[in-house]
Formats: C-alpha cells, structure tokens, sequence
C-alpha cells in the first residue's frame, strides 16, 4: 500500500482511533528547525483505557496506512472548514522519490 503524502499550510488535525490500527508517518517540510527532513512513525490503535489523540500541526507532511487485519477506522478532527475553490491541501505524486519511507 503506498501511503499519499499531503500537508496543509494553516490547518491542524487532530486524529482519533476507534478500531484496527495504523502506522501513521510524520515528515518535517519546514526549512527553519534543526528537525527539517526528519521522519517519524507512530503505530497508533485504540486502547480503551488510554485513548489517544494526535495533533499534526502545518507544514508537516502526513499519510497513514492500516496494519492491521482488520478495518481501521480513524476520526480527522481539522481546525479549518474545506474550501473547495481554494483548499489548503498540498500533496506529493504517489510513488513520489521526495520523502525516503516505505
């Protein structure tokens, strides 16, 4: 499965985990910090007794896969409403060479 990077200049998203579980991937397109080109990987599921929420801040490519047997179900929480004519959402091609994680 190949995971379509994309990344929003002024939205959060908070995320949520209801069921099966995920492998979600972090990669820091801002030029300025020391942390710029890193890739961090979070294996999220759902853990009734401590549930979890992730916040994905901008500027930050993100893409998720499911990794578990069964169906993920996974609840975006954005912090901007979608506009359609002029959506703040940026994406890489799939199969892009620019971000190094399988």
């Amino acid at each position: 499965m190949v995971i379509t990077w994309h990344y929003y200049k002024k939205q959060y998203n908070y995320f949520t985990y209801l069921e099966g579980k995920i492998s979600r991937a972090l990669y820091d397109s801002r030029k300025e910090p020391s942390t710029f080109s890193e890739i961090d990987e979070f294996i999220l599921s759902i853990d009734k007794d401590k549930p979890k929420l992730l916040c994905i801040v901008p500027q930050f490519y993100h893409g998720f896969k499911c990794i578990s047997k069964e169906e993920a179900i996974v609840i975006n929480i954005p912090t901007c409403p979608y506009n359609k004519d002029k959506p703040d959402e940026y994406r890489l091609t799939p199969y892009s060479n620019d971000i190094s994680y399988d």
